[in-house]
């Protein structure tokens, strides 16, 4: 798993760094890291770039891995995920 932030947005930095803790907790998969947008592109994501509110990318599994694929694959990880995600965005809300 790899998440993304706008380089320019602290609060998406924090739900970015967030989401990889709850989702590397439950993933099974490697993660690897937080990063900013502009690691890809000087101008960074649209997506993130344009966005009005703090936002995050997330990569969470790669279809060309079998590993990754595998786990795609269970419907088990999409619940596991599933939570992980909204236990991040909770957390990110008591912040």
């Amino acid at each position: 798993s790899i998440m993304f932030h706008h380089k320019q947005s602290p609060l998406g930095i924090l739900l970015a760094n967030l989401m990889a803790e709850e989702i590397g907790k439950v993933s099974g998969l490697p993660n690897l890291g937080v990063r900013s947008d502009q690691t890809i592109y000087d101008s960074g994501f649209a997506v993130l770039r344009l966005s009005k509110m703090p936002a995050a990318l997330l990569e969470l599994a790669f279809i060309n891995h079998s590993r990754d694929r595998s786990r795609l694959q269970q419907p088990e990880f999409h619940s596991s995920v599933a939570k992980a995600i909204t236990l991040a965005v909770k957390r990110y809300y008591q912040q």
